[in-house]
C-alpha cells in the first residue's frame, strides 16, 4: 500500500499541535477502509454501518462547513426547504454530486480538498479512539443519533 506522511500542524480543534507521523494511505478506497476501520472502533459496528446515523453526521459536517464560511443559518433553512421540495435523488448520483460540489467549493476557498482530507485523517488517527467514543456519547446523548429522530429506521 502507498501511502503518504500527513502531520497536522495546524487546525486541531483543541489547539494542540500534532508532529507525530501518521502513515495515510495514498489510493481514497484505502482511506475509506481506514476511516471506516477507526469508526468500528470509536463509534461500533452498527453506528457506522446505520445509514441514517452516518447521514446525520455527515449533515452535521455539512452544517459546520457553511457555518466556518459565514452562511447564516436562515440560509442554510432555506437551502433545506428548497431541497425536500424537490424531487430526492438517488444516493449514489447525490455522493458523486457532494464530493463535485466539495471540489469546487475547496478551490473557491484555494485548498486541496485531498490535502484537507488526509490532514483531518491524519488528525483523527492521532487521538486516542476513547476521545471520540466519549465526544460520541455525548452527541448521541444530545440527541444527535439516527434512532432518535423522527422519521428514521
Amino acid at each position: 500500500m502507498e501511502a503518504l506522511t500527513g502531520t497536522a500542524k495546524t487546525g486541531t480543534t483543541d489547539g494542540g499541535t500534532l508532529t507525530d507521523p501518521i502513515e495515510v494511505a495514498q489510493d481514497r478506497d484505502v482511506r475509506q477502509s481506514q476511516v471506516v476501520s477507526w469508526g468500528i472502533g470509536c463509534f461500533t459496528k452498527e453506528q457506522m454501518d446505520s445509514i441514517p446515523q452516518r447521514g446525520l453526521r455527515f449533515g452535521e459536517e455539512a452544517i459546520e462547513l457553511l457555518q466556518s464560511i459565514d452562511m447564516s443559518e436562515d440560509d442554510v433553512h432555506f437551502i433545506v426547504s428548497y431541497v425536500f421540495n424537490r424531487k430526492k435523488g438517488t444516493p449514489f448520483q447525490e455522493l458523486g454530486g457532494s464530493c463535485v460540489t466539495l471540489l469546487a467549493l475547496a478551490a473557491a476557498l484555494g485548498y486541496s480538498l485531498e490535502q484537507a482530507e488526509i490532514h483531518e485523517i491524519t488528525r483523527v488517527l492521532s487521538k486516542p479512539k476513547e476521545f471520540f467514543a466519549k465526544r460520541n456519547a455525548e452527541k448521541n446523548a444530545a440527541g444527535l443519533i439516527a434512532t432518535d429522530l423522527k422519521g428514521t429506521k
